[in-house]
């Protein structure tokens, strides 16, 4: 939330706009959700859009949610203004309406993973690096096989100070090439792994792997070429 606070009027529309779009996204793929509507009705309003939140409120009603029931505590009153004249107050209240209305869906069907993949980006999207990294962790328990959840939660475990990564970053991995064989992160990240604990056939061969997918003489390919060097036959 701190992090939300301090982005700028037209970096919070976009996020917030861009977390109302996913659930809008969903619903139509999935239509039989009358809370979702419920919800997705009140971003609507928040956002000024009237028109929308009248339809998203018919699709609540038609799939049976009590559209007058009292918002969920800590929600964002209907008539607030558009994102980009809210008060930093308003937007934070907003942004913690709408996490919030992700986190209860997600918790609502723990089992399924695309709840936690919504609320991961929306974290994301706040900057909020260790609730983004713990959706993830949720997303992967309720699809340890799926590779592209698993290549996501690597990504955001993945240290930006350019640190050593922690083990399930390679457990994620791993999934990923056992899907994909030849996905260059996994190759590349796995091979290092190898590398630098003493497995070095295993580095080779993902290396050797990794090398034709290289274009011919760039930087990438020359410091392979050399680290599969030092390896030594």
């Amino acid at each position: 939330m701190a992090a939300a606070s301090t982005m700028s009027s037209d970096d919070r529309n976009t996020m917030i706009r861009g977390m109302v779009q996913r659930l809008a996204d969903r619903l139509k793929a999935q239509p039989n959700d009358g809370e979702g509507w419920s919800r997705l009705a009140r971003a609507y309003r928040v956002l000024g859009e009237t028109d929308k939140a009248a339809e998203a409120e018919a699709n609540a009603k038609r799939y049976g949610a009590d559209t007058t029931a009292a918002p969920a505590a800590g929600a964002v009153p209907p008539g607030m203004p558009d994102p980009a004249t809210m008060t930093p107050e308003q937007r934070s209240a907003t942004v913690k309406s709408l996490l919030a209305q992700f986190q209860a869906a997600a918790e609502k069907e723990p089992g399924k993973p695309e709840g936690w993949a919504r609320l991961a980006q929306a974290y994301e999207a706040t900057g909020d690096v260790a609730k983004t990294r713990e959706a993830w962790a949720k997303a992967v328990a309720a699809a340890p096989d799926d590779a592209q959840i698993n290549l996501a939660y690597a990504r955001v475990l993945l240290p930006s100070d350019g640190g050593h990564p922690p083990p399930a970053f390679f457990t994620a991995l791993r999934v990923v090439l056992k899907s994909s064989p030849n996905n260059p992160q996994a190759l590349w990240y796995l091979g290092l792994d190898a590398a630098e604990n003493g497995r070095k056939a295993e580095a080779k061969d993902l290396w050797g792997r990794l090398l034709p997918l290289l274009p011919e003489g760039s930087d990438d390919r020359k410091e392979l070429e050399g680290r599969l060097k030092a390896l030594g036959s």
